[in-house]
């Protein structure tokens, strides 16, 4: 059988045969493009069983991901919690370093800035972030009520639906 590439070359040879005649359809060009849509057809069928399945593929994936997700949010509590319950033993017992022989436990220090008003901050340390986002449903209904937007236009796209 023939592959899409082929059926598509098949079909652009009959046209260009149907041009050359002056657009009359004769019996054995009408048998070809009937053998050619039959083809197309047939791989067709095959590709659209093909795309069901990979998307069945990806929703059972996606499910999959969101059972590990799951499962690591709930090791992540778990390590928090007991990191938690570890270092507020070791800070009750005052201690610093604890060394085993297979870990060594320590407290690392670091520093970090905490703001407690941040209308008090002076202006030098502030910075200002601006975004512009342009509103493509916005542009959308304003060209389908017939106005003209300058640097936009509306496309028509043909989107594949299997069902």
């Amino acid at each position: 059988m023939a592959n899409l590439f082929q059926i598509s070359n098949d079909m652009q040879s009959i046209i260009n045969a149907l041009i050359e005649n002056g657009g009359e359809l004769t019996d054995d060009l009408q048998n070809q493009l009937q053998l050619t849509e039959k083809q197309l057809q047939q791989k067709a069928t095959g590709y659209a069983q093909v795309i069901r399945s990979l998307k069945y593929d990806n929703d059972v994936v996606d499910l999959e991901i969101k059972r590990l997700q799951s499962i690591k949010k709930v090791r992540k509590n778990a390590i928090e919690r007991l990191e938690n319950s570890l270092s507020g033993a070791m800070q009750q017992f005052d201690l610093d370093v604890i060394e085993t022989p297979i870990s060594k436990i320590t407290f690392r220090s670091s520093q970090s800035i905490e703001i407690i008003d941040e209308t008090l901050i002076d202006k030098k340390y502030k910075t200002q972030v601006i975004t512009t986002k342009v509103d493509k449903l916005a542009i959308k209904k304003a060209i389908k009520h017939g106005e003209s937007v300058n640097g936009a236009t509306m496309i028509e796209n043909k989107n594949l639906q299997i069902k």
